[in-house]
């Protein structure tokens, strides 16, 4: 009852109990719930507009007077929860709203064309449009666009064929790039049915690594390890390192390194 309703308070909830037919006291509610570790906490109340917080608000306002309104698209809690929209998509609406914009223009377009004069594109439209097509948001990947497969088909069958028969394959090396997190903490761990279990903020800490070795195997080049820093505090006092390393303010692969 009470988790259900956490605004509840113990002597609401003895007046309801009671109803029911069970007559006990908001003390013994208090034990209960204490017992079960569940502790009662004042509410916290929403605190006043201070002046500084009125005064803001007037100069958004007046210098918004002026504003088309038609080309913003509004949301709050209530669209968020009815539609499902995760909170953190919001972000991404606020990001893609100019390709919002355009969806919502040409939709208006085709449906006066069609004869539908009181349609109206809003943003709850848009959200039931792409539920009920299958449309969801992702992220593109412009590696596996870059190339058709079946130009890596013909490379692989036609061209490659001939520039490694020249070699041998002792002296054909491959390398490639990766970044590596390496402050980056595991996202899931064991743990009891029914505890809960929190993590921090993901650090986004990165250096890039190089690996190269070739096809045989045998041969692995030296890893070549890119950082921000030109001369890191952990290498202090190192004469030699295993690795190579070079620097540049993002930690990527350019051209100079």
């Amino acid at each position: 009852m009470f988790s259900r309703n956490p605004l509840l308070s113990l002597r609401e909830g003895a007046a309801k109990l009671k109803k029911k037919g069970h007559d006990i006291s908001h003390e013994t509610i208090r034990t209960y719930l204490h017992a079960n570790d569940v502790k009662c906490r004042p509410t916290m109340k929403k605190p006043l507009l201070g002046e500084k917080h009125i005064e803001k608000r007037l100069t958004w306002a007046q210098e918004n007077v002026d504003r088309d309104w038609d080309e913003v698209i509004f949301t709050d809690e209530a669209s968020v929860w009815d539609f499902k929209i995760p909170a953190n998509s919001l972000t991404s609406i606020v990001k893609n709203k100019e390709k919002i914009l355009i969806v919502i223009e040409k939709a208006e377009f085709f449906a006066v064309h069609l004869g539908y004069k009181d349609f109206k594109a809003t943003s709850g439209w848009i959200e039931k449009f792409k539920n009920r097509n299958g449309i969801i948001y992702r992220t593109l990947n412009c590696e596996s666009a870059s190339v058709s497969k079946e130009d890596c088909e013909k490379f692989l069958t036609d061209i490659l064929p001939s520039l490694l028969e020249v070699y041998a394959i002792e002296d054909i090396f491959n390398a490639d790039e990766t970044g590596l997190f390496f402050k980056c903490l595991p996202d899931k761990t064991l743990t009891f049915k029914g505890d809960t279990c929190h993590g921090g903020k993901k650090t986004k800490d990165r250096i890039t690594v190089m690996v190269c070795a070739n096809m045989s195997g045998k041969e692995k080049l030296e890893l070549l390890v890119i950082g921000k820093s030109k001369n890191p505090r952990c290498f202090k006092g190192a004469k030699s390192l295993p690795v190579l390393y070079g620097s540049n303010k993002k930690a990527w692969m350019t051209s100079s390194v």
